[in-house]
C-alpha cells in the first residue's frame, strides 16, 4: 500500500482524537486572553528592537559574503563557518538561507533580524497551544492550555534565543517538532504530506533536528487514541526517511570537520580525561533543571565547570538532584502516564547536551527552548490540577516578564553582553570564564579603531589577557591576541614572541601563520614573511588572506609576475569586497597601462602599495591621474604634491600643483602652507608672509600660528 492509499484509509477512518469542547478551547484562542498574552510577549520582549547584532551575528551576517551576496547555491554546499570564520562541523544552510533573504529586506537594520525571530518564537507559542489541545490533558479546563503557553512564552531562560540571533535554529527545530506533532495527530489526507518539509525545517535548521525524528513519533504514541495509530507511524517513516538521506548526503558534500574537533574554548579537551567528562553528565543535569525550574540568574556563559573533586559542590549538588530526579521520575510515572512521555521528551531532548558524547557545548541557555516544551505540558497540567499554583500564577508570570524585560539590555552589544557574563562566571568555569574574557578584550580592540587615543582600550585589552595568563597559562589564544595586540602598537618584537608561543600550541593554525607573515613584512624580513604566507597557504588552500600579502609582497619586491599570479588565484568577492586585494590588483592594471583606476575607496591603499615598493614615479603618475578624474577632491593634489616635493625632488613641478592647489582650493590651507614654505627656502619671505597671513585668517588656532607669527614678526622688524 502506497503512502498516498495510506493517507487516504487514515482520512476515511480518522475519529475524533479527544473528547474536547472545541468550541470552548477556540473561545479562548481566539479570546481577548490568548492576544493578551501575545501583547505581553511583544511588550516583555520589546527592548530587542534596540538591540544590533552581538558576537556570532557579526560573522553569520555582516561578515558573511554569502549572505550579503545572496550566493544562494554557495549555501548550500559550504558550512555554518566556512564562508566567515573557517571549516567547521555544522551545517545549517537554512538558518544562513533566511538571514539572506533578511539581509535582502533589512540591511544592517538589527531591528529587522530581531523582529523575525520574536515572530517565529510567537508562532512557536501559537503551535505549542494548538498541540497542547490536541493531547485531550485539558478538556476539563482550557485555560490550563492558555497557562502552558504563556510559561513558555515568557520563561526568561529563553531570552538568549529571541534576544540572540545567531541562536534562532533551537527556534526553528522547536517549531519543525511543533508542527510535525500537530500534522500526524490533526492533520487529514494531503496535510500528512507536509511532514517532509517539517523533516526538512528541522534537518537543515541544526544538527539536533534528528530529534524530529523521535519526538514526533514519540508524541504520536502517547497522545493518539485511534486505531490507526501504527500506520500513521509507517506512513511518517516513509514520507521522511528520504529527506534524512538527502540530509546526511549534502552534508557528507558540505562538511569535512569532524564534530570531535577542540579548540581552547571547548568544554571539555580530551586532556581531560573521559571520567573527569562523564562525571560532569548530572552537574549539566542539574544545571538545565535549575535554569528551567528557577530562571533568574541568566548568563551568556552557564557557570558549569568540569569534575574535580567527589567533595565539589557542584558534583555534590548535581548528584543529589539527579537522585531527586529520579525519585520523582519514579513516582510521577506510575502516577500518570503522560509523565513517561515528559521524562522521554526531556531527558531525548538534553540528550545531546549532556556531554555525553562530546560534540556539544554544556551549559548555554538557548540549549533549553525545544526541552521547555515538555516541562510547559507539565506546568499546564499542575495549573489544572493544583488550585495554590493557580493563585501562584499570575505572580510567575509577572516576575517572568519583568525578568525577559529586564534582560533585554544585556544583548544591546557585545561590550554589555560580554561585561554581564564576565561578571557571572567563575574562575572554575575554564569555558566560560576564558571566553568572557577573551570576547570583552576584543570588544576594547574594536572600539580602539574608532578611537582617537586608542591607548586606553589597548590597556583595558592586555590587563585581560594577563588576567587569563595568570590563571590559565596553558590557555594558546591568549598568546595570540597578545600577538595581535603588540602588532597594534607596532611592537613588532613582542607581537613575533607571542605569535611564536601561540604556535607551539597551535602548530596547524593558517591564521597564526598569516599573522606572524605580517609582522616579519613590518619587520622587513621579506624571506620569512613569505615563508609564512606560504606555510598558511598550505595548511588552508582556500584560505584568501595570505594570497592577498604574498601577492603585495611580491609587488614591493618587484616580482611582478608572482604577484599577478597569486591576483588571479583571488575569489570574485575577495577582489570586490578587499581593499588589499583591490590595491594589488588595480596596482598591475595601472602599471599594465590599463584603462581600470582605482576609485577614491581604494586611494590609500593603492598608494600605499605603490609608494611601500619605491614606485614613487608610478605613485606620481597614478595620482596625477587621479587628479583628473576626480578634480573636485583636494587629497590626490596634495599627496601628489608631497611626492613631487619629497620622494621625487621635483620642485619645479611641485610648485606648479601647489599653485593650482591654492587657485582650486582657496580654503584648504595646506596647499598654501607647503607653498610658502618653498617661498622662504626660495629667498621670498614677502610671498611667505602673505600666505601665512592668509592661513592665519583661515584657520586662527592652526597648530603652527604661533611660529608663523613669529615669522610675521620678523619680517615685519
Amino acid at each position: 500500500m502506497g503512502p498516498r492509499a495510506t493517507s487516504k484509509k487514515i482520512k476515511s477512518k480518522q475519529t475524533r482524537v479527544r473528547e474536547v469542547s472545541v468550541q470552548e478551547h477556540d473561545v479562548i484562542f481566539s479570546g481577548a486572553w490568548f492576544w493578551l498574552l501575545l501583547g505581553a510577549v511583544v511588550l516583555a520582549y520589546s527592548p530587542t528592537f534596540l538591540n544590533g547584532f552581538c558576537y556570532d551575528d557579526l560573522d553569520l551576517i555582516q561578515g558573511n559574503h554569502l549572505v550579503l551576496n545572496g550566493e544562494w547555491r554557495e549555501i548550500w554546499h559550504q558550512d555554518m563557518w566556512q564562508s566567515s570564520r573557517g571549516a567547521s562541523p555544522y551545517y545549517r544552510p537554512l538558518i544562513i538561507t533566511f538571514l539572506a533573504l533578511e539581509y535582502h529586506l533589512f540591511g544592517d537594520k538589527a531591528w529587522g533580524y530581531h523582529l523575525v525571530s520574536l515572530c517565529l518564537h510567537l508562532l512557536v507559542v501559537l503551535l505549542l497551544y494548538r498541540v497542547s489541545v490536541l493531547t485531550g490533558l485539558f478538556r476539563a479546563n482550557p485555560r490550563a492550555a492558555l497557562a502552558l503557553s504563556s510559561f513558555f512564552a515568557l520563561h526568561p531562560a529563553l531570552t538568549q534565543t529571541v534576544y540572540w540571533i545567531s541562536a534562532r535554529a533551537e527556534i526553528m527545530v522547536t517549531l519543525a517538532v511543533l508542527l510535525g506533532m500537530y500534522l500526524i495527530q490533526n492533520g487529514e489526507g494531503p496535510l500528512l504530506f507536509f511532514l517532509p518539509l517539517c523533516a526538512g525545517l528541522a534537518l537543515f535548521s541544526k544538527e539536533t533536528g534528528v530529534l524530529y525524528y523521535v519526538l514526533v513519533p514519540l508524541y504520536l504514541v502517547f497522545f493518539d487514541t485511534t486505531e490507526l495509530k501504527k500506520r500513521k507511524i509507517m506512513l511518517f517513516i516513509m514520507l521522511t526517511v528520504p529527506v534524512l538521506l538527502l540530509y546526511l548526503y549534502l552534508r557528507s558534500m558540505a562538511v569535512s570537520v569532524s564534530p570531535f574537533e577542540y579548540v581552547d574554548e571547548s568544554f571539555w579537551h580530551p586532556d581531560d580525561g573521559h571520567a573527569r567528562r562523564l562525571l560532569t553528565v548530572s552537574i549539566i543535569w542539574a544545571y538545565y533543571w535549575l535554569r528551567a525550574i528557577f530562571p533568574f540568574y541568566l548568563n551568556f556563559e552557564s557557570g558549569i565547570h568540569l569534575f574535580y573533586s567527589f567533595l565539589d559542590w557542584q558534583f555534590l549538588g548535581g548528584c543529589l538532584l539527579s537522585m531527586f530526579s529520579v525519585v520523582i521520575g519514579v513516582w510521577s510515572v506510575k502516577k500518570d502516564r503522560v509523565y513517561i512521555w515528559f521524562w522521554l521528551f526531556w531527558g531525548m531532548a538534553l540528550a545531546p547536551v549532556l556531554n555525553i558524547l562530546p560534540a556539544f557545548e554544556s551549559g548555554m541557555e538557548h540549549y533549553l527552548y525545544l526541552p521547555l516544551v515538555a516541562v510547559a505540558l507539565i506546568a499546564g497540567l499542575i495549573y489544572q490540577k493544583e488550585p495554590w499554583f493557580r493563585r501562584l500564577f499570575p505572580l510567575i508570570m509577572i516576575a517572568y516578564a519583568l525578568t525577559v524585560f529586564l534582560r533585554g539590555p544585556v544583548w544591546r552589544n557585545n561590550t554589555s553582553l560580554w561585561t554581564d557574563a564576565k561578571e557571572k562566571t567563575s574562575l572554575h568555569c575554564r569555558q566560560g570564564w576564558t571566553r568572557s574574557r577573551i570576547n570583552l578584550a576584543l570588544t576594547y580592540l574594536e572600539s580602539a579603531r574608532g578611537a582617537t587615543e586608542p591607548g586606553p582600550f589597548y590597556n583595558r585589552a592586555e590587563a585581560i589577557y594577563r588576567e587569563i595568563l595568570e590563571h590559565y597559562p596553558g590557555y594558546g589564544g591568549t598568546y595570540k591576541a597578545l600577538g595581535n595586540l603588540a602588532l597594534l602598537r607596532g611592537d613588532y618584537r613582542k607581537a613575533e614572541q607571542y605569535l611564536n608561543e601561540a604556535l607551539d600550541h597551535y602548530p596547524n593554525s593558517h591564521a597564526l601563520y598569516n599573522k606572524r607573515g605580517i609582522v616579519h613584512v613590518q619587520q622587513k624580513n621579506f624571506d620569512r614573511a613569505a615563508d609564512d604566507f606560504r606555510k598558511a597557504m598550505h595548511l588552508k588552500s582556500d584560505f584568501q588572506d595570505p594570497i592577498v600579502n604574498l601577492g603585495r609582497l611580491s609587488f614591493i619586491r618587484g616580482d611582478l609576475v608572482s604577484a599577478r599570479q597569486l591576483s588571479a588565484q583571488l575569489t570574485t568577492w575577495t577582489r570586490q569586497n578587499d581593499a588589499h586585494a583591490r590595491a594589488l590588483e588595480r596596482a598591475l592594471a595601472f602599471l599594465d597601462n590599463s584603462d581600470l583606476s582605482p576609485g577614491p575607496d581604494d586611494l590609500d591603499s593603492t598608494v600605499i602599495l605603490l609608494d611601500e615598493s619605491r614606485r614613487y614615479a608610478d605613485k606620481a603618475a597614478l595620482l596625477e591621474k587621479i587628479t583628473r578624474l576626480e578634480p573636485d577632491q583636494p587629497e590626490p593634489l596634495y599627496r601628489l604634491c608631497l611626492t613631487l616635493l619629497n620622494q621625487l625632488a621635483d620642485k619645479q613641478k611641485g610648485r606648479l600643483y601647489l599653485d593650482r592647489g591654492i587657485a582650486r582650493f582657496p580654503t584648504e590651507v595646506r596647499f598654501m602652507r607647503e607653498r610658502a614654505v618653498l617661498h622662504i627656502l626660495d629667498g621670498q619671505p614677502e610671498h611667505a608672509s602673505s600666505l601665512f597671513r592668509r592661513i592665519l585668517e583661515l584657520e586662527p588656532d592652526h597648530p603652527e600660528a604661533a611660529r608663523m607669527k613669529q615669522f610675521l614678526a620678523q619680517q615685519a622688524s
